[in-house]
């Protein structure tokens, strides 16, 4: 048996951690504890602890209900003797987008699949990125170039339309007076055929619809994209038990 070094037992001591060898339950559970629990120093994560982590599926704020799928891309040892592996290399992490705050992608992580197929339960910790912001960063879009482009092509389609519109009036109007500058004996206010009609209802219509999709495009929300690869990190807000790792 592996004595745990007499220069951990203050360290221990303070954080009110009792200290104990022997056997433990294979199913490892993570929870916290209390300072009467008895606890093995080799099965200790406590809350500040970081879990490097690299992501496996790409997250886009277009649809935010998709799982998140990461991996373990270093191992993490115990807290206080560093000489126990808990969380090896290669364990995948399970998890969801929370939200979308700014530029920044919100993560949460709940459970831990490790290499050997045994896993365990995350009471819900968060992603940082290398800076210890939370949240995490990668591509950001404001759709500004399809929002120009909306605009810009609507307005040269109502032009066009307004202009058709004024130049069919006009050739109305014109029809209504002789060659010799003579009144044909028809008024500015009579009825417009049904196929001017048709032509000025039309578009009226289209003009409405550009409109509406103009402001349509300016309601576009922003987009963040976190690209699978992306490294960051997992920040334990709780201390946690878990088993040392075996295979």
């Amino acid at each position: 048996m592996k004595f745990l070094n007499k220069k951990a037992l203050p360290v221990l001591a303070m954080l009110g951690i009792s200290v104990v060898f022997g056997s433990s339950s294979y199913a490892a559970t993570p929870s916290g504890y209390t300072s009467n629990q008895i606890v093995k120093a080799n099965e200790v994560l406590q809350a500040g602890t970081v879990i490097p982590s690299t992501l496996l599926t790409t997250i886009v704020t277009d649809n935010m209900n998709t799982p998140v799928i990461a991996v373990v891309r270093q191992n993490v040892y115990d807290s206080v003797t560093g000489e126990n592996l808990l969380i090896p290399a290669g364990s995948k992490l399970i998890g969801e987008p929370t939200g979308f705050i700014g530029t920044r992608v919100n993560l949460s992580f709940h459970r831990v699949i490790f290499p050997n197929g045994h896993n365990i339960e995350l009471p819900d910790y968060g992603a940082i990125d290398g800076v210890g912001q939370s949240g995490i960063k990668d591509k950001y879009t404001t759709h500004s170039w399809q929002k120009i482009r909306g605009i810009f092509s609507g307005s040269i389609l109502a032009s066009v339309l307004s202009s058709v519109s004024n130049n069919s009036k006009t050739t109305s109007q014109s029809q209504m007076t002789s060659s010799n500058g003579t009144s044909s004996g028809y008024s500015n206010t009579q009825e417009e055929s049904p196929a001017k009609e048709a032509l000025r209802l039309a578009t009226a219509e289209i003009l409405q619809t550009i409109s509406d999709q103009t402001k349509q495009n300016s309601e576009v929300p922003p987009t963040g994209t976190i690209r699978e690869g992306y490294q960051f990190n997992i920040m334990l807000g709780t201390d946690i038990r878990i088993r040392p790792y075996s295979r």
